[in-house]
């Protein structure tokens, strides 16, 4: 008889990998490649603490430390009216849940207990794609191959373990969408009033994370009104998923409005969607479609590589043709999510976190007759080369690929406390420079000049006051200016 650790070898050697490829990256300093995510997760639980405790503040995530010298002197639905920077573009999921885990485990909010966070987070993921397929495909080395595939690509072994963000650690609920969407599609008696708040339950805390929630909940609700023809209690289905998606974006607005007021957090949406939806003309369709492409193939590169090379060899993309069942639909709703969030989606390589997730599964599940001619080592080439551009774009070490050392920011922080009174008004000709204002515990205003800064300050009647100029440059200049 086997045993249990015989039968799961691979997957805990896999689990090993995973862990020993995040060494070389543990507790660098924030410097590139998204640690702004890490910053500003970061300085809201130092500022939630200031405030005297997240509740005070009603959870909302704020972009700024506390006190008159780091208020931020702006206009606008992100400004409250004491001065703090409000972010919600997402619910405040991502920001709860480590303020908590470090509250939990009474340690201070740092960017080594948030990577250990994230890295616990992302090995949670790999094991429950893990434990879903070996039920849903054929053979251990088919699930294998798949978890390999996804886990070892350059996006989630970055964003599953140095780099927090919300695409990332939402990805254990997506997957229970998934369990759910496919425990539904299996037989219409599993659609029992326990199923249901379960539904329910699930969509309403991803969405509090992400609005993928939406996308899923609305292919979910379509796919359960074409499924009527096989049994009338799939309309149900509709309703719970339309029902889940209203109560969260509800319960997110209602959050917010409560904090700020209803008429602000419209104003915010409505400036952010305008902002980060297909809408947005700003940079052009050719420049958008241009970063996608880079940011699909820096990241998930063995995804391209699989199906180049399959597409290759039949020398069709017929083989691809998609079948009309649910985990097509889950993967078309959130390549749609993808489409709509078009500016946010060519902006960063981390919206396609969910989507190559659930396109992983549905390669392995409806198209691995294909994928299996493939020789062992091609394969093993294919996710090398994956390993490979990984630690290309964050090389081991002190310094990066361009030559910049890693704690560049750290550093300039650690001059800007030496040389700045705390008590100081900061301007600064730099926008969001979040890693440097997490390392110097201040938050700074930006200004195109001097001369605007001396401006502003005059007519708040600020002081004292200081100006940094080129603050990304080596060249860095402080300056006293009242």
């Amino acid at each position: 008889m086997r045993t249990w650790l015989s039968t799961h070898r691979l997957f805990l050697l896999l689990l090993l990998v995973l862990i020993a490829l995040r060494l070389p990256h543990i507790n660098r300093p924030l410097s590139k490649h998204h640690d702004f995510n890490n910053a500003v997760i970061l300085i809201n639980a130092v500022s939630w603490s200031q405030a005297g405790g997240a509740a005070n503040v009603g959870y909302t995530p704020f972009m700024n430390f506390q006190g008159n010298s780091n208020r931020v002197l702006e206009n606008g639905p992100h400004i409250d009216a004491n001065g703090n920077h409000v972010y919600l573009s997402f619910g405040a999921g991502w920001y709860v849940l480590p303020y908590f885990v470090f509250h939990f485990l009474q340690i201070p909010p740092t960017p080594l207990a948030l990577e250990i966070l994230n890295i616990f987070i992302g090995l949670f993921t790999v094991s429950l794609l893990y434990k879903l397929l070996r039920q849903w495909l054929a053979n251990e080395q088919q699930t294998i191959q798949a978890v390999a595939l996804f886990a070892l690509l350059p996006a989630p072994l970055w964003y599953m373990g140095h780099s927090y963000v919300t695409t990332g650690i939402m990805l254990p609920l997506v997957l229970c969408v998934l369990l759910l969407w496919r425990k539904a599609a299996s037989t219409s008696n599993a659609l029992t009033a326990s199923f249901h708040l379960q539904l329910f339950v699930v969509i309403v805390m991803l969405m509090y994370f992400d609005w993928v929630a939406a996308f899923l909940a609305a292919g979910m609700g379509v796919w359960g009104l074409a499924s009527m023809k096989r049994n009338n209690t799939y309309v149900g289905l509709f309703f719970t998923a339309g029902i889940s998606a209203a109560v969260g974006i509800g319960l997110i607005f209602y959050q917010f409005a409560q904090y700020l007021s209803w008429q602000q957090v419209v104003d915010y949406w409505s400036s952010r969607s305008a902002y980060r939806t297909i809408a947005n003309q700003d940079e052009g369709w050719l420049t958008m479609i241009r970063h996608c492409i880079t940011h699909i193939g820096s990241g998930y590169i063995g995804l391209i590589l699989l199906l180049g090379i399959i597409t290759f060899r039949q020398k069709s993309i017929r083989w691809l043709s998609i079948p009309n069942d649910w985990l097509s639909w889950a993967m078309i709703a959130v390549l749609i999510y993808n489409l709509i969030l078009f500016h946010w989606s060519a902006s960063h390589e981390f919206a396609w976190m969910a989507f190559a997730l659930v396109f992983t599964i549905w390669l392995f599940v409806h198209k691995y007759e294909w994928i299996s001619t493939l020789s062992k080592p091609v394969f093993f080439l294919i996710v090398a080369q994956g390993l490979l551009q990984y630690f290309l774009i964050n090389l081991p070490g002190e310094k990066g690929i361009t030559g910049t050392a890693y704690n560049d920011q750290q550093l300039k922080a650690k001059h800007i406390t030496a040389s700045i009174p705390p008590n100081a008004a900061v301007f600064v000709n730099m926008q969001n420079p979040k890693i440097i204002e997490w390392y110097s515990k201040r938050t700074f205003n930006y200004v195109p000049t001097k001369k605007e800064a001396i401006r502003i300050a005059d007519s708040l009647q600020l002081k004292p006051v200081f100006w940094i100029d080129r603050m990304e440059a080596d060249s860095m200049k402080i300056q006293s200016v009242r």
